[in-house]
């Protein structure tokens, strides 16, 4: 794990490389990403690791995929794929609830782990709302999908 205050100049300057191609950073000042960089935290995740865990503890970080795959289960069902470049964790970061799914590491993977407060304000932008927005519905569209494949229960 890389801590904030030993990230070289390198490394600040990949993360915030990176980050610039991830919604919801996309459009950020480049002193706003550098500013998410430093905050951030590195962290490896070996494989089958769990990150969160379905009805327990609440997220207190906002996670980005820097690299590898993980899965996510609800019920030990399998609901989707998490990859590079996507994020994870805002429900139960901003609702202080228990996560709803358990997200685990298919492989060995490479987080970024962006602390609530830093999290919260960028997403309480226009532009983090706008995020939030869009992925809530495509994750309801992915759940009304998911319904009409299931076989009818009053036959």
């Amino acid at each position: 794990m890389t801590s904030p205050t030993t990230a070289s100049a390198e490394q600040l300057k990949d993360r915030t490389r990176f980050l610039a191609r991830v919604e919801p950073f996309k459009g950020l000042a480049s002193a706003e990403l550098e500013r998410v960089a430093r905050a951030l935290v590195e962290r490896g995740v070996a494989a089958g690791e769990a990150v969160l865990v379905e009805s327990c503890v609440p997220g207190t970080e906002l996670f980005v995929v820097r690299e590898g795959t993980l899965e996510m289960l609800h019920k030990e069902a399998f609901v989707t794929l998490i990859t590079a470049g996507e994020v994870f964790g805002h429900p139960t970061l901003l609702t202080g609830l228990p996560p709803e799914f358990t997200t685990r590491a298919r492989e060995r993977s490479t987080l970024y782990c962006i602390p609530k407060a830093v999290a919260i304000g960028l997403l309480c932008r226009p532009e983090g709302v706008q995020w939030l927005a869009g992925n809530q519905r495509e994750r309801l569209i992915q759940a009304a999908r998911t319904m009409r494949s299931l076989p009818d229960v009053r036959n």
